[in-house]
This record gives C-alpha cells, structure tokens and sequence, in this order.
C-alpha cells in the first residue's frame, strides 16, 4: 500500500492552495470559510494573504503556516477536509463527567 504524500502546494489567489500529491491527484482547496469563520487566534493572522501565502509544505505529509501556528495533515488535504472541528458534544461530556464527579 503506497501512503499519499503532498508532492507540491503552490498559492493560488486569495486563500486557495493548489496541492499535488505523489499518487498525482490534484487538488485546489479553498480555505476562506475556515480562515474567516475561525475563531482562534492563531488562525486570525491568516486573514492576511500575504502570511496565509506564506506555508511550507512538512515532510509531505503536512503543510504548516509558522512552525504550526496552523497546520493541515494529508489525510484531510487528500479528502479536502479543512472544516473547523466540532468539539461540543466533546466539551459536553466534558461537562457532565466533571459535574457528576463533583456531585460525590
């Protein structure tokens, strides 16, 4: 089984990055909705296009904005999976767990 890797990734326009990887798929992926409706603030700067432009592609397996203040996996890249994670039923359990412990 050969592992997919990023071949190349080259800027675009605005905040889309063109990916190739090594089984020679290509893919152009825009990452404005999760750029813009981020709320951290290691995802704010990129905003700017300038920063966002400015990425290096990791081992192949990764693409990395400032030694990971952002960062995306090939997994994800391949599949064009960028969406902002939903973590709230995590949190909730979270949540009930702590409050249930607490109840003791």
């Amino acid at each position: 089984m050969k592992f997919i890797k990023i071949k190349s990734a080259k800027y675009i326009s605005d905040y889309k990055i063109k990916f190739i990887f090594n089984d020679k798929s290509v893919r152009t992926i825009d990452f404005d909705p999760f750029i813009l409706n981020h709320k951290s603030p290691h995802v704010t700067p990129y905003k700017d296009k300038k920063l966002f432009a400015d990425f290096e592609i990791i081992n192949g397996v990764a693409i990395s904005w400032n030694d990971f203040d952002m960062s995306f996996g090939v997994n994800d890249l391949f599949k064009g999976d960028i969406s902002i994670p939903d973590h709230t039923e995590f949190i909730k359990k979270s949540v009930s767990k702590k409050q249930s412990v607490a109840a003791r």
